[in-house]
């Protein structure tokens, strides 16, 4: 991280990358089991998560406050926001809800149908992936899901998101490069992010495959 521009006293950012790393092998258990039952390599829950961990800053700690402002109250000095992307992997209440409804109707997972549009259930979503490490995890997989099937009703690129094969364990570099991607976005920064989280990639890779061997 620190070679290709993340210094580890983190300038503005609120966590290390020992805070990261840890935060991300806490969760092995609830990945390895995403990992087993949706055919993903676990180092893509992995790298998306540690990757947006690593970059919440102050700002972003502020723009949380301002959704927890606009939905509770609760708070003051700061202009009220309906949503923002929040928690270690930095998912917002639309994003996650619109993964979660993708896969739910796929069949991929069970749950209850929420409306992006409704303040309620933004909220709703919100204070989950917020605050519940094991759920974002759990929802940066669906977002994946749904990355690699066109991400419909997603922010997408003029003439949308093609579809990728369905997300398997011999996913080519071309196909994992296409996910991390998209589950920034799309133009020229997220393009740019995804090939320095191709490095982050095959670290989580090595590694996962040196606790396999053992």
């Amino acid at each position: 991280m620190q070679s290709i521009g993340f210094p580890n006293d983190g300038g503005n950012r609120i966590f290390t990358h020992t805070q990261c790393f840890e935060t991300i092998l806490a969760e092995d258990s609830p990945v390895t089991s995403l990992s087993n039952r949706f055919n993903m390599r676990k180092a893509l829950i992995q790298t998306s998560t540690y990757w947006e961990m690593r970059h919440y800053d102050i700002i972003d700690q502020a723009v949380d406050a301002a959704v927890v402002y606009y939905h509770t109250g609760v708070g003051g000095g700061v202009i009220p926001k309906r949503d923002s992307s929040t928690g270690i992997a930095q998912i917002s209440g639309d994003v996650g809800i619109r993964a979660w409804n993708h896969c739910i109707n796929k069949g991929y997972v069970s749950g209850a149908i929420l409306d992006p549009a409704k303040d309620s259930d933004i909220w709703a979503m919100w204070q989950k992936v917020n605050k519940n490490h094991a759920f974002s995890v759990q929802t940066v997989s669906l977002i994946h899901l749904w990355d690699a099937e066109g991400k419909p009703g997603g922010n997408n690129p003029p003439g949308g998101e093609s579809t990728l094969r369905p997300i398997r364990l011999d996913y080519t570099e071309g196909e994992i490069f296409e996910v991390l991607r998209r589950y920034q976005g799309w133009g020229t920064e997220a393009e740019g992010h995804a090939t320095k989280r191709m490095a982050l990639y095959q670290i989580f890779e090595k590694y996962n495959g040196i606790v396999r061997s053992m």
